[in-house]
């Protein structure tokens, strides 16, 4: 298991940029044998990743430190037990053992489509409730308190975090938290940006139409707020590094994110 003091270090808001991202890679060195090998899989809502390039997803320190902080939390803020439902953990399932040794009475549920990730999850955690599943598809067995699922790239592009948000928000029991808590997809062209998606527990907005004027590149820029004030914008994080438009010409276009096996943010001109 790690250090507590890892965790301690990645769990303090307080705490400089240049120790979190030390303890984060201390914490990948530690767990990276446990890591199998196995191959992404095209689901018909997105793109899993392979047990790989999830377990890598702890280096990126900030979105680590966001969404553990945001977990512990809402944990803390809630009187016990809390049932935690987490999707998409990969091999190492970094948000658990961040915050189990500060919380107690607390059932967690690791949900990951990779069977050999749910065995390196399983052999870490053995405590928790390892699930190999379809996490858009998921039905838990009782009310869901916190559901967390990082399972996204920058624009919400390739991978199914919003079909599992989908799927896990009604789950949620009436005191329910969904970490993140919204995201949200705008277009940045020249001096104004517009949102076209955005996501939360309780709503969802999804569309917009906007003019590219002459000598602008538009980007497509994206931000999470995973909770407890914890923000990434963009540059933040490998999820919030703006994808640039360089193929969109000057043009009034709609724009619109789209699920499917391959959901992304999608333009039509007007």
């Amino acid at each position: 298991m790690i250090p507590e003091e890892i965790a301690a270090t990645v769990l303090d808001p307080h705490a400089p940029d240049e120790a979190v991202s030390e303890a984060c890679e201390r914490a990948y060195a530690a767990l990276a044998a446990r890591v199998p090998f196995a191959a992404p899989k095209q689901l018909d809502c997105g793109l899993a990743l392979s047990p790989m390039d999830a377990a890598h997803c702890l280096r990126d320190a900030r979105r680590t430190a966001a969404f553990a902080r945001a977990l512990l939390h809402a944990i803390q803020s809630l009187q016990t037990p809390v049932e935690v439902v987490y999707a998409g953990t990969g091999p190492l399932a970094p948000f658990a053992w961040l915050v189990m040794p500060f919380v107690r009475d607390v059932r967690f549920t690791l949900i990951d489509i990779h069977e050999s990730a749910v065995a390196a999850v399983r052999a870490l955690l053995p405590h928790a409730n390892a699930v190999c599943a379809d996490a858009a598809r998921y039905r838990h067995d009782r009310p869901i308190d916190i559901a967390i699922t990082e399972t996204m790239q920058r624009a919400l592009a390739r991978e199914p975090f919003v079909e599992i948000v989908r799927n896990l928000k009604p789950q949620l029991s009436a005191r329910g938290v969904l970490i993140p808590e919204r995201v949200s997809v705008e277009l940045a062209a020249g001096e104004s940006a517009t949102t076209i998606f955005s996501i939360d527990a309780q709503s969802e907005t999804n569309g917009a139409t906007i003019a590219i004027a002459r000598g602008v590149t538009p980007a497509l820029q994206t931000r999470i707020v995973a909770g407890s004030g914890e923000v990434l914008e963009p540059y933040d994080s490998g999820l919030t590094h703006p994808e640039i438009l360089w193929n969109l010409a000057p043009g009034t276009y709609g724009f619109r994110y789209e699920t499917g096996p391959h959901p992304s943010i999608r333009s039509t001109p007007q």
